[in-house]
């Protein structure tokens, strides 16, 4: 991850809160909510002792401390486990309003309660803005949306499975957030605007990683790389 340069990388082992360490060098650490966030989870991505922390999907999530604009090019990422059955927003980006608080949420990416993963947009390429398949199952998952003009497309375990044929940016400032989000209107929308799982190593970038980066991402991760 810390190869492909993100602008943001918590691993998210920290012991306790409220403050998510950021690897990148950018210091755009995150801050855990006050209430809903279990630390010390267990996590294979970084090998033997790797750990995340676990969100209780209504109440946990994890916002960056720095705010920019909306980006129109962007790679967002995370490894996640569940077994929810109420679905969550696992990345979003709060666009919030000049006079501070919570605004309008934009590169969303979401569980249904069927445990599909989805973005916002219709699908391209043969492909849905939904997956085919579920990822509820109990088992560590890498999710990587990579957005640009011309639409996002999505990763799961180094293959992609979802793509739209447009992307949209707010004209604000924001910042990213994980395991939650509150949106106007999604179609196909879950149940719950909080996820409930255990996430781990989760990074943002102001670059497109190409389908090789993400591969060999996934396929470092469990070395401890």
């Amino acid at each position: 991850v810390l190869s492909d340069g993100p602008a943001l990388y918590w691993p998210l082992g920290d012991a306790s809160g409220p403050t998510a360490t950021d690897l990148s060098g950018n210091e755009d650490t995150g801050t855990y909510s006050s209430s809903g966030v279990t630390y010390g989870a267990p996590s294979p991505v970084e090998g033997a002792g790797g750990q995340g922390v676990t969100l209780d999907g209504s109440s946990g999530d994890i916002k960056a401390s720095q705010q920019f604009d909306d980006p129109s090019t962007y790679s967002e990422s995370m490894w996640f486990q569940t077994t929810t059955d109420t679905g969550g927003y696992l990345m979003s980006f709060d666009a919030a309003p000049s006079g501070g608080g919570s605004g309008t949420y934009d590169h969303m990416v979401w569980m249904n309660d069927n445990g599909q993963i989805a973005v916002k947009g219709t699908g391209a390429g043969g492909l849905s803005n939904t997956t085919a398949g579920a990822y509820n199952d109990g088992i560590w998952h890498y999710v990587v949306a990579v957005g640009r003009t011309s639409g996002v497309d999505v990763y799961v375990d180094g293959q992609l499975v979802a793509e739209t044929t447009a992307s949209s940016t707010k004209s604000a400032l924001g910042r990213w957030v994980v395991g939650h989000a509150n949106p106007s209107s999604t179609k196909k929308a879950p149940s719950s605007e909080y996820f409930a799982g255990t996430v781990s190593d989760v990074a943002f970038s102001d670059i497109a990683l190409q389908a090789s980066e993400i591969q060999a991402q996934y396929g470092m991760a469990f070395q401890g790389g």
